[in-house]
């Protein structure tokens, strides 16, 4: 699954609350377009399917565009590091 978010305003960052509803149970790795990983509290920077549906918050730099994946940590591994 992924989410695109737009900061049009060009003299500041953007914070927002990304909500994902109705997750299966279970673990996610939440990573942009560039491999970065925004880690979480759980095993291995991991957040759970009910921290994402209350929403984790995340920036999106001055006039920029960002794009956020969430993945099962069932089927990836990233390399952190």
């Amino acid at each position: 699954m992924a989410s695109a978010v737009f900061n049009f305003w060009e003299k500041g960052e953007a914070f927002f609350d990304l909500r994902v509803k109705e997750l299966p149970a279970g673990d996610y790795f939440v990573t942009d377009e560039d491999g970065t990983v925004y880690s979480g509290g759980g095993a291995a920077g991991t957040w759970t399917a009910r921290e994402l549906d209350g929403g984790i918050r995340l920036v999106v730099g001055a006039a920029r565009t960002k794009v956020f994946e969430i993945r099962s940590a069932a089927k990836f591994h990233p390399v952190i590091g």
